[in-house]
Parts: C-alpha cells; structure tokens; sequence
C-alpha cells in the first residue's frame, strides 16, 4: 500500500515515538522510509564568563546542518536493520516547517508522512502553532499523526 513513508524529526523524544511505528508500516508494506530533519541557523548565546557584556556563540547554517545530519545518521542506524531501504534527509528552514515537509513529500513521491503531534491546546498552540497541522493543511500525501499520549 505504502512504497516511501517520511517521518519528519525535530529532535524531541516525542517526535521519535513515530519512528516505532514508521518501521513496522515499512516492514509491513516493504517500503523504503526518508527520516527527515528541517534544521534552522540560529544564533545563540552564551555568556563564557560573569560578564554579561561579553556574549557569544554564533551557531552557523553549516554547524546547525552537521548536527541535524549526525542526529539522523544516528536515528537511521537504529532502524536500519528492520528497514532495507532508509534514507535521511536535512532541510535548511527557509519558511513554514509544515510546507517544507509537504514541498519535499511531493518532489520525492512520498506515500504517507507519518508524525507525532505535541498536543497542545489553547494558548500555547495559537502561540507555538502546530507543525502538525500546518503539513496536513499543505500537503496532499496522507499524514498518519501518533498523538502525544499514545
């Protein structure tokens, strides 16, 4: 039923709950699985002593794509010996999480996004917003979301 399933990760243990799932679907449909990482140039900062005056750390775009690559390699390890066909894949942010998730399932016929959904409610999802919900409102691939308790 499903060929290629993608399984975006943000780095969380709550987005790896997915990951479970995602290979039991793989095995079952023998399907090839892309793990996924959308990864953002950021600068932090961090004060090296009790001046505050004296912050720095500037966390580049190619230090933030080298950490989202060794977290997927590691990721892809533990799955690897179930699935015959793992790939990974980073992402530069360069918009809304959700419809870069959606851009990269069309242009690489994925079958099914599988993802987790945080679950928050109220407040905090209007101010957070919901990657969830933005890549099931871009997307035309199916999504199969794990909730946050399961």
């Amino acid at each position: 039923m499903f060929s290629h399933i993608l399984v975006p990760l943000d780095g969380s243990m709550l987005a790896e709950k997915a990951l479970e799932k995602a290979v039991a679907l793989a095995v079952e449909n023998e399907a090839s699985l892309t793990l996924f990482r959308v990864y953002e140039a950021q600068q932090a900062l961090a004060a090296p002593s009790s001046r505050l005056d004296t912050y720095h750390l500037v966390v580049t775009a190619e230090a933030a794509q080298k950490q989202a690559e060794a977290y997927l390699r590691e990721k892809k390890a533990d799955v690897c010996m179930q699935v015959p066909h793992v790939e990974t894949a980073t992402l530069q942010l360069t918009g809304r999480i959700g419809e870069m998730i959606a851009d990269y399932a069309e242009a690489h016929q994925v079958d099914l996004i599988l993802m987790t959904s945080h679950g928050y409610t109220g407040v905090r999802r209007w101010i957070l917003g919901s990657v969830t919900t933005e890549t099931i409102c871009a997307t035309t691939c199916p999504v199969l979301v794990v909730p946050a308790d399961d």
